[in-house]
């Protein structure tokens, strides 16, 4: 076990897995889908892709330069505690929905997430954040080769009107692939939706509602695995009736 791995043993506020919550993305993109649609592409295609910057310098990024700052963004928040990543949230652009994906924290990592880092500018001393942005603006006209601007696509604001470092955030350059093996549970609402929900057992993924407590989902898994046993158990082989033949009637010999 790895030593972080084990720092991690009864650790409440640490998480073993990332989430990735897909949301309606119709207000801002003209091929924008309901946040439930885009959760089943997803699937379909095992591919979460990275549409959009998010980071400090989003605005400044000229569209020609766009395709290198495109991101996933995934939070490591304990999945007891997803619920209050979703909705509405005073300052956010985005609301992100009850649908998304949760993997294994380190494989995640293994395919290069890397965590956010929020700029600090509260107070007066603005020195980190001009530092930053110093390094954008020599990135900018060196249009962005080398390796020294890729610390950028990680940065996130942190100032009095914007501040969402208790997201915990972590962001993976470019479109993130995955096979569903890879998937720990998927993020549903705790609703009739039975499209997703068998969708979900015949491929043996687990299903969690955010609003649910780790009791519930303890139980919930069980009534899953019994559900998914029965819809993936190979049929039972048919067993042809035997029809037993007469024996041939034998005339009696006078």
């Amino acid at each position: 076990m790895p030593p972080f791995a084990e720092s991690m043993q009864n650790r409440g506020d640490l998480s073993r897995v990332m989430t990735h919550l897909t949301r309606d993305d119709r207000d801002t993109d003209e091929n924008g889908q309901p946040a439930r649609d885009n959760f089943l592409q997803m699937l379909s295609v095992r591919e979460i892709t990275a549409i959009r910057p998010h980071c400090l310098h989003r605005k400044q990024i000229r569209d020609v330069h766009k395709h290198k700052f495109r991101v996933c963004c995934f939070t490591e928040c304990p999945l007891t505690y997803i619920k209050h990543m979703i909705g509405y949230m005073p300052g956010r652009r985005i609301q992100l929905e009850s649908y998304g994906f949760v993997f294994k924290r380190d494989f995640v990592l293994q395919a290069g997430a890397q965590m956010v880092v929020p700029v600090n500018s509260y107070g007066a001393d603005k020195r980190v954040r001009e530092g930053y942005d110093k390094i954008f603006e020599v990135a900018l006209a060196g249009k962005f080769s080398g390796v020294r601007w890729t610390v950028l696509p990680f940065l996130s604001a942190m100032h009095d009107n914007y501040d969402f470092g208790w997201e915990r955030e972590f962001r993976h350059l470019g479109d993130f692939k995955f096979e569903y093996s890879d998937l720990v549970c998927a993020i549903v609402p705790d609703d009739d939706d039975v499209e997703i929900r068998e969708k979900l057992a015949k491929l043996a993924i687990p299903a969690v509602c955010p609003e649910w407590g780790m009791e519930e989902m303890i139980e919930s898994f069980r009534v899953q695995q019994r559900r998914t046993k029965r819809l993936v158990a190979p049929p039972k082989p048919i067993v042809k009736p035997v029809i037993k033949v007469p024996k041939p009637i034998q005339r009696a010999i006078r």
